[in-house]
């Protein structure tokens, strides 16, 4: 799994990824799931070249390229359960390793 997971995560639902150009469910679930989990991360969280957005500009954009992208049965999975990742976040904050 970890090998699909690491090897197709780039690919786009629409077939316009890298690096087999694979569509829809020939992109294994595992990666097609860590492409939206991915990018849901990267605009969430600050970088050194930008900073964070919000959590509700991250769903508006994966909304927006469900079906392009991403699994559209995927982002509405995440968007479904968004009230728990928000709560999870809150948790999460202050604690350290």
């Amino acid at each position: 799994m970890m090998i699909d997971v690491t090897k197709y995560h780039h690919e786009c639902y629409n077939g316009s990824g890298y690096p087999s150009g694979l569509v829809g469910e020939e992109i294994p679930l595992s990666a097609r799931i860590m492409a939206v989990v991915d990018v849901y991360d990267a605009i969430v969280n600050a970088r050194c070249y930008k900073e964070a957005m919000s959590h509700e500009e991250a769903i508006a954009y994966l909304q927006e390229q469900a079906g392009e992208k991403f699994d559209p049965v995927i982002v509405y999975a995440l968007v479904k359960i968004q009230r728990q990742i928000l709560e999870g976040k809150d948790k999460s904050r202050g604690e350290t390793l």
